[in-house]
């Protein structure tokens, strides 16, 4: 997902640091460059062995902090619910999923994952070098 997600949303004009495929600036919704772990509703399909992809506004609200509002609380309630959010999700998973973006050959992957960790390892360490 880390991958395959930013080219869709900059397309789409979910990016703020890309423009979309009309050239105009997009909006700071989607930002991959902060990875957070999320333990929510799709932990317990993807222990079942069913695959899931788990899309959440960590920051619903004018200018909340992540995790900061009413996500899995009490006031979690539908009054809550941004149709804006739900645009955005519902345009990124549409297109993800007509473009088969996230449609992985998973037996490859774990054939492969040797040399997938060593790859990761290498870019993660070629990063590090370069800041």
């Amino acid at each position: 997902l880390c991958t395959t997600t930013p080219p869709l949303a900059a397309a789409i004009g979910l990016m703020d640091t890309e423009t979309d495929c009309n050239g105009n600036l997009g909006r700071d919704i989607v930002n991959m460059t902060i990875s957070t772990g999320v333990i929510d509703d799709h932990v317990p399909a993807l222990n079942r062995g069913i695959r899931a992809i788990d899309l959440i506004d960590i920051r619903f609200g004018e200018g909340a902090e992540p995790f900061g509002g009413h996500w899995h609380t009490h006031e979690d309630t539908p009054d809550k619910v941004s149709a804006q959010s739900l645009q955005d999700v519902g345009s990124l998973v549409e297109l993800g999923l007509r473009s088969n973006a996230w449609i992985f050959d998973f037996q490859a992957i774990e054939e492969n994952q040797d040399q997938i960790d060593e790859t990761e390892a290498e870019e993660s360490d070629s990063s590090s070098q370069e800041q």
